[in-house]
């Protein structure tokens, strides 16, 4: 083959390239991720030569957008997403002090490139509203984004540790290397003979995570019904490592133990007080 041909050849196969790669078609939503780099096709083709056929042949690649949406589609999974719609910032209702103060502290932490952001205490008081909106702004900024309740998937991963070959280390690397990870209702714990209740499983599993991406200073979302006190009750490496993440109490947030604060089953109620 000459160079003229070869060269023809490379030119008709990044013509084809060229005008799929320029089509408009939106394979993936694009309400959940607006690529502008692969227009939400997920990918674009590559033209290489194969000496094989002696020619050049046409390759998807994936679009680095890939890997954001296969992180969505693990919120997807969890229903955060059909959530979503009604757990944001604008739907957050600040009718007292105490939402007012969450909803701030929540709005100037996406801001923050390596902070963590924990919320304690009463049940049913936007735990999990507040900690969505937050994980939801990420996404939209184009971080990828993994919602981790932790009754499921710590014990996923427990029992995984047991099984043969690597699947508990691909595992656990999703949770310790994603940008943002937000982790829903750790330790459900329960007093017992004065002493919370925490399996030695749940402790070392929160520390390998927690203490990996506290080395490598990646952002982390927390809820829980724990305030700091019992936190470092269960374990005082895993508390100090929360307590300095969220700048000493910044983005560190409980909510007393009330009744009245569960706005799932009281509605709104005008008497909170504010605790870190």
């Amino acid at each position: 083959m000459t160079i003229e041909e070869r060269q023809r050849k490379k030119i008709e196969a990044q013509a084809k390239a060229n005008w799929v790669n320029s089509q408009e078609w939106e394979i993936y939503n694009k309400d959940l991720y607006d690529c502008s780099i692969c227009r939400n096709k997920g990918g674009s083709l590559v033209v290489h030569w194969v000496d094989e056929y002696e020619d050049y042949c046409l390759f998807w690649r994936d679009c680095s957008c890939m890997s954001i949406r296969r992180e969505r589609g693990l919120l997807d999974d969890s229903g955060l997403y059909t959530m979503q719609e009604r757990y944001k910032f604008n739907n957050y209702q600040t009718f007292n002090k105490l939402q007012e103060k969450i909803k701030t502290a929540a709005e100037r932490y996406i801001k923050e490139a390596e902070a963590w952001f924990y919320i304690g205490g009463q049940s049913g008081a936007g735990k999990t509203h507040i900690c969505t909106a937050i994980a939801t702004e990420h996404l939209k900024k184009g971080n990828s984004v993994l919602y981790m309740l932790w009754r499921d998937a710590g014990t996923r991963l427990k029992r995984l540790i047991t099984s043969k070959g690597d699947e508990y280390d691909k595992e656990i690397n999703r949770y310790k290397n994603v940008d943002v990870l937000f982790i829903d209702d750790i330790f459900k714990a329960r007093r017992k003979n004065n002493e919370l209740s925490v399996t030695d499983g749940d402790v070392n599993l929160a520390f390998e995570i927690l203490n990996y991406r506290y080395i490598s200073r990646r952002k982390t979302i927390i809820s829980s019904e724990l305030s700091g006190d019992e936190l470092e009750e269960i374990d005082e490496a895993i508390f100090g490592r929360i307590f300095e993440m969220t700048k000493h109490s910044e983005y560190f947030i409980y909510i007393n133990k009330d009744a009245g604060k569960n706005y799932r089953t009281k509605g709104e109620k005008q008497n909170d007080v504010i605790q870190k």
